[in-house]
């Protein structure tokens, strides 16, 4: 099974990621202090949990100064963070599926980058608060279609190609045309044409954040780097200081 990495099969490699870049958040936080305020609702929680991953398909371009996202987990657009593709193991974790269920605090996904760039770093690219989860790839197609906003709809649906830069054909995530009918997406899809299967086979979660983050570039970084983990790690106020640590960049920062 693939960690959502771009095919190399011919005439896909016209469009081979997209940046984040548009959806980063201008206010993101840059410190700790911030994040900690952030991820407690401006101290209003005391406490959180929830797990960390590496996302393979996210890798930070220095030369260029974006995260790019060359894979379809998760999904960054249209104002809905989504992650119904990849990691499946986690997903159908127990212990996963109970920190989504305990809604006395908030639950959140620490998506980290590959580590394979030219600065050698792992970053944190964006922390979702999951708000939804869903059992099946119908009921998330059914919850998009429901909604009637054609740009988040356009950007996850998979079976449908559109001429209008939102790559759902692409890098979508809900193998779901129009109608709701589930099945294979497009054939310029990265996961065409059988790893697609395995995200509808309804045995994990699918997430949804409305309240998410997104960093334009490292401001957190991993401790130590982390390598792929079947059920993710796991992360909270008491660890978060030995996961990650404040990044100082080789440049000048703007926010």
């Amino acid at each position: 099974m693939s960690s959502c990495d771009v095919s190399k099969r011919p005439g896909n490699e016209s469009v081979p990621f997209y940046s984040l870049t548009p959806f980063a958040h201008r206010n993101a936080p840059a410190n700790v202090v911030e994040l900690a305020k952030w991820l407690t609702h401006n101290d209003r929680e005391k406490h959180w949990d929830g797990k960390f991953y590496v996302a393979k398909a996210i890798n930070w371009n220095s030369r260029n100064q974006e995260f790019r996202q060359g894979g379809c987990s998760p999904n960054y657009h249209s104002d809905l963070w989504s992650l119904a593709c990849c990691k499946h193991t986690m997903r159908s974790a127990k212990s996963l599926r109970g920190q989504i269920d305990d809604t006395s605090i908030p639950t959140y996904i620490f998506t980290l980058s590959s580590n394979a760039n030219d600065e050698a770093i792992q970053a944190l690219v964006s922390v979702a608060e999951i708000s939804i989860g869903l059992e099946t790839m119908k009921a998330y197609a059914d919850h998009l279609l429901t909604t009637e906003n054609k740009s988040l709809i356009s950007s996850r649906l998979t079976r449908e190609r559109r001429d209008d830069g939102l790559l759902g054909w692409r890098f979508g995530d809900c193998h779901s045309d129009s109608k709701g009918n589930i099945g294979s997406p497009d054939s310029g899809h990265v996961h065409f044409p059988d790893d697609w299967r395995q995200d509808v086979n309804g045995k994990h979660e699918i997430l949804l954040a409305e309240r998410f983050v997104i960093w334009r570039e490292p401001f957190f970084i991993a401790r130590d780097i982390i390598k792929q983990r079947r059920f993710g790690g796991n992360v909270s106020e008491k660890n978060l200081d030995r996961v990650l640590r404040e990044y100082a960049p080789p440049k000048t920062r703007t926010r």
